[in-house]
């Protein structure tokens, strides 16, 4: 029985951690500056096993300019005035704007967003669960993370679809009156 349980739980483990070794989502979007309010072009790398959102400048760069963090309690909207920009709330009371360059590609951004708190609401609810004692509770992490993987998976086929008609069909007017 223990051996069972060790191997099931090992199981586990490789299903929590299978999403952390590559990242869900990478992408090209303006963000607004804290203090000038500005917006600026940046890379935008997202791992849904951490809920962080690192960007940098240009996708070449190796430094990372900043980290958005974000988790299962957060709040990610389109914004009703335009519909290219998302409202970011963390946990911490900060809030971030990110504006795409179509209103379908910042529709899979949120997507995307929401997937990834699903994905770090069933590692939450894993780790709770891990913490238990019955083999019925590591079937229940094992399809609440598979349930939420899937999700997520589907959410980045939004965005990289969304992606490629904005690369077809650019809106940098937008972008250019944002700046």
């Amino acid at each position: 029985m223990v051996g069972e349980m060790e191997s099931s739980l090992e199981r586990v483990r490789r299903q929590l951690s299978s999403t952390s070794s590559r990242h869900l989502l990478q992408g090209p979007i303006l963000k607004r500056s804290d203090t000038l309010r500005k917006w600026n072009e940046r890379w935008v790398i997202l791992d849904p096993a951490t809920g962080k959102m690192e960007y940098k400048i240009r996708r070449s760069d190796a430094a990372v300019r900043g980290i958005i963090v974000f988790d299962s309690t957060s709040t990610v909207t389109l914004s009703p005035m335009n519909f290219h920009v998302l409202d970011i709330g963390t946990p911490h009371k900060k809030e971030y704007f990110l504006c795409a360059e179509t209103p379908s590609a910042a529709r899979a951004w949120v997507s995307t967003l929401h997937a990834t708190q699903l994905v770090l609401q069933a590692h939450k609810e894993a780790v709770n669960l891990l913490g238990g004692n019955g083999s019925t509770k590591l079937g229940k992490v094992a399809t609440v993370v598979a349930a939420a993987n899937a999700t997520a998976i589907e959410a980045s086929k939004e965005v990289e679809a969304a992606m490629k008609i904005s690369r077809r069909y650019p809106c940098r007017q937008l972008w250019a009156q944002l700046q």
